[in-house]
């Protein structure tokens, strides 16, 4: 047993403290509900991500089609790859900072 700091990685106002100082906890124990204005941008901006990679992927596939059907350039296709790419990117790189918290039940 040890003792450990810990830190919300966003700024906000404390609804529950689930536990005291000095007791015993255990990994991926809930320790507080912290209402974050931050978080809550954080996960609109995650969703967000998500749907423009949603679309990204499905104009990636119809483009591929109308290459494979002649009726586009391949730059054209290209372009759509590089766009689902980024998307993906984009996506990833928020996740990784905000996939660190988890969400209230009710959030």
């Amino acid at each position: 047993a040890g003792t450990a700091a810990v830190a919300s990685p966003y700024a906000g106002r404390a609804l529950t403290v689930a536990v005291d100082e000095g007791d015993a906890v255990t990994a991926g124990q809930v320790l507080a509900t912290i209402a974050s204005r931050e978080y809550a941008e954080a996960r609109a901006a995650l969703t967000a991500r998500q749907t423009a990679l949603e679309l990204a992927r499905r104009v990636e596939a119809r483009d591929a089609e109308l290459l494979a059907a002649g009726v586009i350039p391949a730059a054209r296709a290209e372009a759509s790859r590089a766009a689902r790419a980024t998307a993906a990117a984009d996506l990833g790189a928020l996740a990784a900072t905000v996939g660190d918290v988890t969400p209230a039940p009710n959030a």
